[in-house]
C-alpha cells in the first residue's frame, strides 16, 4: 500500500511564486513527511567583485547572503523547520539532483515556467531535474 511521500524536497527560486510551489507540496506530504527547502544561487563566470574594504568578496556568499532573508521568510511562514532550508551556488539542476540522492528524496517539487515552440527547446532548470532526478519530480505551473 502506497504511503504517499514522506521526503519531499522543495527547489525554490527567491520569487513569489516559491509559494504556490511549496503550498503544492506541503498538499501531497503525509502528517510526518519532512520538506527541505533548496534555493541554488546560480554564479556566473567573472562575476568576482570588490568588497566594502576593497578586497575581493566571494560572490557566491554574497548571492546566498541575498537569498537568504526572503527564503527564510517562506519557511517561516508555511512552518518549515529552518534546519531543512539550504542554499547553495552552482549549476541549479545538479545540484537539486544530487541534494536529492543525499537527502534520499521520493519527491523533489519545482516550478516551471510553460515554454512553448523554440523556447522549450533552450532548456530549463525544471526539465533538466526531470531528466536527471533519482526519484519522482512534480512540476508546478508557473505564471508566464
Amino acid at each position: 500500500m502506497d504511503k504517499g511521500y514522506s521526503n519531499i524536497l522543495v527547489a525554490v527560486a527567491s520569487h513569489d511564486s516559491d509559494k504556490n510551489v511549496l503550498s503544492r507540496a506541503l498538499s501531497l506530504a503525509g502528517a510526518a513527511a519532512h520538506i527541505t527547502l533548496l534555493h541554488v544561487c546560480e554564479q556566473g563566470a567573472g562575476a568576482w567583485g570588490s568588497g566594502a574594504a576593497g578586497g575581493v568578496r566571494d560572490p557566491a556568499m554574497t548571492e546566498r547572503e541575498k537569498a537568504f532573508p526572503e527564503i527564510k521568510a517562506l519557511a517561516q511562514q508555511f512552518g518549515v523547520d529552518l534546519a531543512r532550508v539550504h542554499i547553495e551556488t552552482g549549476n541549479a539542476a545538479d545540484h537539486i539532483d544530487e541534494y536529492a540522492k543525499r537527502l534520499g528524496a521520493d519527491l523533489i517539487v519545482i516550478g516551471s515556467h510553460a515554454r512553448h515552440g523554440w523556447r522549450a527547446h533552450l532548456g530549463s532548470v525544471a526539465n533538466a531535474v526531470v531528466n536527471g532526478a533519482p526519484c519522482d519530480v512534480l512540476t508546478v505551473r508557473l505564471a508566464a
